[in-house]
C-alpha cells in the first residue's frame, strides 16, 4: 500500500508561538478548502481526511519567525483529495500563513517495523485525556488499535475487531509529562509514543494507516498523532 504526501512551504507574516502552530495550521488548511464547492463539502463531512505535522526547521526558542520560510507535510490515503488540496492551497494566504510552494509525492511502503510520533497522540477516555497515572497502557493500546480499524474500514479495507487482533507488539511512552496542544479556548493533553508493530498483514495495514492519517484523535484539526516509521 502507498500513502500520499504534500510538502508545503510557507512564509509567516507574524511570529507564532510553537504551542499555537498546530491549531493555526489546521485553521489555515480548513480555510483553503472553502475555495471550491467540492472541497468545502468534503471539509464539512465527518470522516478521517488527512494529518499534518508542524513547521520545520524547528525553532529552539519555540517562536516561529515573521518573514521566515518553513515547511510542513500533509498526508492522506486519498490522492484525488490531495491533488485538489494542492491546487487550493497553492499561494493561499490566511491566518498569517502564505504558501509559496507545494510538492506532491507518492510514498511507497514495503514494511513497517516501528512507528514513532513526531506530534503527541490525543486519546480521550470518557471525555478526559488518557494519562499514564490514571489509565492502563492496555486501554491506550486498545483505543489506538480501534481507531485505526475505523480508519481502515473507512477506506474500504474491511476490518473486524474480533478477527484482526492488536497491531501493537510493544509500546513506549516517550515523554515524562503530558504534552500540550492549544485548541480554541482550551488546552488538550497528549503523549509521544514509539510502537513496535506486529508483522502480520492486518497489523501492517493498520500501521500504514497510522502513518498516513495519524494515530489517535484530532489528526485533521491539530495534526495530532503525526508519525514516521522505520
Amino acid at each position: 500500500m502507498n500513502f500520499y504526501e504534500l510538502k508545503i512551504k510557507v512564509k509567516l507574516s507574524k511570529n507564532i508561538n510553537f504551542i499555537e502552530v498546530p491549531y493555526n495550521i489546521g485553521v489555515f488548511i480548513n480555510n483553503s478548502m472553502l475555495k471550491t464547492a467540492l472541497l468545502k463539502k468534503i471539509h464539512e463531512e465527518k470522516f478521517y481526511k488527512y494529518v499534518y505535522d508542524t513547521f520545520y526547521p524547528i525553532e529552539k526558542d519555540k517562536i516561529y519567525k515573521k518573514d521566515k520560510i518553513y515547511s510542513f507535510r500533509l498526508r492522506s490515503m486519498n490522492i484525488q483529495l490531495l491533488n485538489k488540496m494542492a491546487i487550493a492551497i497553492y499561494n493561499h494566504n490566511y491566518n498569517d500563513i502564505k504558501v509559496v510552494d507545494v510538492d506532491l509525492k507518492v510514498q511507497e511502503v514495503d514494511k513497517i517495523n516501528k512507528i514513532y510520533t513526531l506530534k503527541p497522540i490525543i486519546v480521550t477516555i470518557d471525555s478526559k485525556p488518557w494519562l499514564k497515572e490514571k489509565c492502563s497502557i492496555d486501554l491506550l493500546m486498545k483505543r489506538l488499535n480501534d481507531n485505526l480499524e475505523k480508519k481502515l474500514n473507512q477506506i474500504g479495507e474491511k476490518c473486524e475487531s474480533r478477527e484482526s487482533g492488536m497491531f501493537i507488539n510493544e509500546i513506549e511512552i516517550l515523554n515524562k509529562f503530558p504534552m500540550k496542544y492549544s485548541y480554541k479556548s482550551i488546552t488538550l493533553l497528549g503523549n509521544k509514543v514509539q510502537i513496535k508493530v506486529n508483522q502480520d498483514v492486518i497489523s501492517q495495514k493498520k500501521a500504514l494507516i497510522g502513518v498516513a492519517l495519524g494515530l489517535g484523535e484530532k489528526g485533521s484539526s491539530l495534526g495530532a498523532g503525526f508519525c514516521d516509521y522505520k
